[in-house]
């Protein structure tokens, strides 16, 4: 064995103990391993990387998470000032400075294999590191917006289409229709959903208002299931809408590229009961998808237009499936954009294009090379 050279060490998977993901964020960061945040300048990056220390050293639940012990925070910054920008902004979060700790960099900047950083967690108890941006403690040659494009849609549209409330009303501006619907926070009274919902009438919907899915949305049939539908919802977000229920049925289209787009077929979901919840969406027990969907020429052409007008709007690139509800007259209605459709074998997106000829491995190569371009 030449010299300083590593003994080779094998391990059995069989004598591996399996151990359960422990998380900060459930689903987005796990504690213990690196999490990116990655997004384009300018899209708050930043912002959600204080609001998250901010919460953290208060110990305040993040969305659809419980209130824990505050944690102690390392935040690295080569963008900002401390005095200027992020002290006040942690400031204006709320958070516990105590907690909240930075290693000095006047005499010699930091690295990733410093080791000011295993010095700086265990003095601290740090549970948290946040490298803003990451890319500055990697080395100068290392940019990470061209080591890893994004393929599909970018952070901002795909924050915007989780936002039920903001897409729908940059929709409503693009001129496609929408429906009614409230928006409430944790804090509302009892009295006010139950107003709200007076006024949009049952059945109606109760949907956090940033998840997917299916994900904590309930269809409320009427006042005395109005309670326990509020309180599923916010297991997921802190706040929540009222959405009226749209008589009709769900159509949807596939669209594909960033200047040039590429259109699947419209696609139908024929429901025996209840709505498009997450066990329909991923089993297709009492449901079925019709590829085209049974609808008339005109009707498809109109759902097509419609949803390259909602792509345009919210900014997607890359692909997505867009989701509309077509009434009994013949009315569309916007419902949703799923930035990340399913691509499982029964899922709505390939069957869409392979209707329009189109192979999802085709597809797939397309949306990498518009990304390697962009």
């Amino acid at each position: 064995m030449p010299k300083n050279q590593p003994e080779l060490k094998l391990i059995s998977l069989e004598d591996v103990v399996v151990e359960p993901v422990r998380w900060l964020w459930y689903p987005y960061i796990p504690l213990g391993k690196l999490s990116i945040i990655h997004g384009d300048p300018a899209e708050g990056k930043t912002t959600l990387a204080l609001w998250i220390a901010a919460a953290c050293s208060r110990g305040q639940a993040l969305p659809g998470g419980e209130n824990s012990e505050p944690l102690t925070v390392l935040y690295q910054t080569a963008e900002d000032g401390l005095g200027d920008t992020i002290k006040p902004r942690l400031l204006e979060s709320q958070a516990d400075l105590q907690r909240i700790y930075t290693i000095d960099e006047t005499d010699f900047p930091l690295s990733m294999l410093d080791h000011r950083i295993g010095e700086a967690i265990q003095d601290t108890h740090a549970q948290l590191m946040i490298l803003d941006p990451m890319q500055a403690y990697l080395g100068e040659k290392v940019d990470m917006n061209r080591a890893i494009p994004v393929v599909g849609c970018g952070t901002l549209a795909s924050a915007l289409c989780m936002d039920k409330v903001r897409a729908h009303q940059l929709v409503q501006a693009a001129g496609v229709e929408i429906p009614r619907s409230l928006v409430f926070d944790r804090e509302a009274s009892e009295q006010e959903l139950m107003d709200g919902a007076a006024s949009l009438g049952y059945p109606l919907f109760v949907k956090p208002l940033r998840a997917g899915s299916s994900f904590g949305i309930s269809k409320v049939m009427s006042a005395d299931q109005l309670q326990g539908a509020w309180k599923n919802a916010l297991k997921y977000d802190e706040t929540m809408i009222l959405e009226e229920a749209i008589p009709g049925f769900e159509v949807g289209c596939a669209v594909l590229g960033n200047k040039t787009l590429t259109i699947g077929e419209v696609d139908e979901v024929e429901l025996s009961h209840g709505f498009f919840d997450y066990t329909e969406k991923y089993s297709l027990r009492t449901s079925a998808i019709h590829v085209p969907a049974r609808i008339t020429k005109e009707q498809a052409a109109l759902v097509k237009a419609a949803a390259v007008t909602v792509y345009r709007a919210l900014g997607c690139r890359g692909f997505a499936r867009v989701d509309f509800f077509l009434t009994p007259s013949g009315k569309l209605v916007f419902n949703e954009v799923n930035t990340i459709p399913g691509l499982t074998a029964h899922s709505r997106f390939p069957k869409m294009l392979e209707a329009a000829g189109i192979p999802l491995e085709d597809a797939v190569t397309q949306a990498i090379e518009e990304a390697l371009k962009s």
